[in-house]
């Protein structure tokens, strides 16, 4: 995966082909999530379900510690809003170790050593490959949820269809 893009359509066809609905760059006043979805299938038990389960996914080419810190922080705030929080990263990356070489390093990997905080190991972590999207850490569901705000989402993702 060479692109955030790559990463979102990758994630997009697998999220449809589950019947969820789901939309790229929701905003939320001044937070903008990359994709939010909600549907009846359970990611984490992969199976389907009576009721409706609101995910937030965080797609980001996290190659450096700050950029996998920034990935972190901001699916650790959609907390707050959804039942799940994901962040999406390629499986390999290339990273560069000096000028002139480059080094293939497991992003998720990455972000599972370093999201062991107290809410941080909420998160679940997703690799995109060229062979699809593998869930790597299965997320836990959030126990900080605020009802209203996320209700409300649902209730505008009820509006979108779902193909």
């Amino acid at each position: 995966m060479s692109t955030e893009d790559d990463l979102l359509e990758a994630l997009s066809k697998f999220l449809t082909s589950k019947k969820m609905r789901t939309r790229k760059s929701y905003r939320l006043n001044k937070i903008e999530i990359d994709v939010i979805a909600s549907g009846k299938y359970d990611i984490v038990n992969d199976k389907n379900t009576n009721y409706d389960i609101l995910y937030a996914f965080e797609a980001k080419l996290a190659s450096t510690p700050k950029l996998v810190r920034d990935v972190i922080e901001q699916a650790v705030t959609r907390l707050l809003f959804v039942d799940y929080s994901i962040m999406v990263v390629p499986c390999v990356a290339e990273v560069w170790i000096n000028d002139k070489e480059k080094k293939e390093i497991n992003l998720a990997q990455v972000l599972e050593k370093r999201a062991k905080g107290w809410y941080s190991r909420y998160l679940g972590i997703i690799c995109v490959n060229k062979d699809g999207v593998n869930l790597v850490r299965k997320p836990k569901k959030s126990t900080i949820v605020i009802s209203e705000i996320r209700d409300k989402i649902l209730k505008e993702l009820s509006n979108t269809k779902l193909f």
